[in-house]
């Protein structure tokens, strides 16, 4: 395979004018006609050279033109077909002069434009600055509203609560027809003394019932009273101490053996003087041979007479005042004139 080892030398100045100098000697000796047109070709050629020379290694022409500014236009270019029967007017290169003058007087108004031009051009306010800038001066100028006088806040009045005689409602779980725990129900509700609250529950089926869940209502009760314990066959099974109705507990370690009926008792600590009262609903929750059975029941104790005020006394009644009164004038006795005799008579 051949290979070209001939390498190409570089542009020099130095040696392109004598090689040039010797091609004018040569185009010289000849006759007229015959070098006048390679003559002028070689100066075209070196002049070109030249020129791109200068432009490639001094770019101080280059940087001449060039612009400081954007001249790319920010508007969107719209090339959509114009409609349909749109009329394209004659344009008169006057309206410039009438544009420049604002419309005036053409006698009054300057015969060039160029006076126009070299006026300062206004500044353009974006929409979004001078919709703010209308919206501020709006609101500046808007003077205020009277304001009345402030509403006065009247205190509602909180009623107080009433015991009510309305059982409480105990919601029940439905059985199963033939279910272990229609045999299990309280029998009997009641108070003992001032602070307790006491139930009766029985066990009919053959096995034994433990207790699970255990919820007690006492809305009426007043404070400070508190719940102070629970207790199940003379066992207590919660100490919680509760001050606010209802009072729950999950869990006991307490049973109901089956044939049996045992108490179930409830007893609070600072009640009031005359004792508990209201309304009371109370749901036991057994667990017997896998089933979980509701138990309710529910009582009501009258509060105590609320005592009627004695009316006020009535004012003390003023003494009569004493009429005194005027004195009748007396008429005083007329002088009856006496007969004077006449003389000579």
């Amino acid at each position: 395979m051949a290979t070209n080892t001939e390498r190409r030398t570089p542009f020099d100045l130095r040696t392109t004018i004598p090689l040039a100098k010797e091609t004018l000697v040569s185009l010289a000796r000849k006759p007229k006609r015959s070098w006048l047109i390679p003559f002028l070709t070689l100066i075209t050629g070196v002049t070109f050279a030249t020129m791109m020379l200068e432009l490639m290694f001094s770019p101080g022409p280059l940087s001449a033109l060039a612009f400081e500014g954007e001249l790319r236009s920010k508007l969107f270019a719209d090339y959509g077909a114009d409609p349909l029967g749109a009329k394209i007017h004659e344009l008169r290169l006057t309206i410039m002069d009438e544009v420049l003058g604002g419309g005036s007087d053409p006698d009054s108004r300057p015969s060039s434009g160029g006076s126009n031009l070299s006026d300062s051009v206004p500044t353009a306010t974006p929409a979004g600055q001078a919709e703010a800038t209308a919206t501020s001066e709006t609101i500046a100028t808007v003077e205020p509203t009277a304001i009345g006088p402030a509403a006065t806040a009247t205190p509602l009045a909180v009623p107080s609560a009433t015991a009510s005689n309305t059982p409480i409602p105990i919601l029940l779980a439905t059985n199963p027809p033939g279910s272990l725990c229609d045999k299990l129900s309280i029998v009997g509700i009641w108070f003992d003394g001032d602070d307790k609250l006491k139930a009766s529950v029985r066990n009919q089926a053959s096995v034994k019932a433990f207790l699970t869940d255990t919820m007690l209502d006492w809305p009426d009760v007043p404070p400070p009273a508190y719940v102070d314990w629970f207790e199940f066959d003379g066992n207590q099974y919660y100490n919680g101490n509760d001050s606010s109705s209802p009072t729950t507990k999950t869990g006991s370690n307490r049973s109901l053996n089956g044939g049996k009926t045992r108490t179930w008792e409830a007893d609070w600590d600072d009640e009031p003087d005359e004792g508990i009262y209201g309304s009371f609903g109370l749901t036991l929750v057994f667990k017997i041979s896998g089933e979980f059975c509701t138990l309710g029941s529910s009582t009501f104790k009258s509060p105590p007479a609320t005592p009627v005020p004695s009316p006020l006394p009535s004012e003390t009644p003023q003494p009569p005042t004493e009429t005194v009164s005027a004195p009748t004038e007396t008429p005083l006795p007329t002088e009856t004139p006496t007969e004077t005799p006449t003389p000579g008579a």
